[in-house]
């Protein structure tokens, strides 16, 4: 098989990588969002906490910043391909 293949059927790949990062991210952040929420809902107080709710909304948050790392190494690699095929 020739390099343009190669390089088109991995463009393919690391662009619904991508797709399925953008969903996960968007996922956890929702995640985050509707455990603080049902946390504030819960305790309506903003200074007590249900402990679970709080460590879930953080680990979703922590997941999200993770998650956002690895979307930008994978655009890098994208463009990296994009500008290859362009030259």
């Amino acid at each position: 098989m020739s390099k343009d293949g190669d390089n088109s059927e991995n463009l393919e790949k690391l662009k619904k990588a991508l797709k399925i990062r953008d969903m996960i991210f968007y996922v956890s952040i929702a995640i985050g969002f509707l455990s603080m929420a049902a946390d504030l809902m819960i305790t309506k107080n903003i200074f007590k906490h249900v402990g679970e709710l709080m460590i879930l909304s953080i680990f979703a948050f922590g997941f999200a910043i993770y998650n956002e790392g690895a979307r930008k190494r994978l655009k890098i690699k994208i463009e990296k391909i994009e500008n290859g095929k362009q030259t």
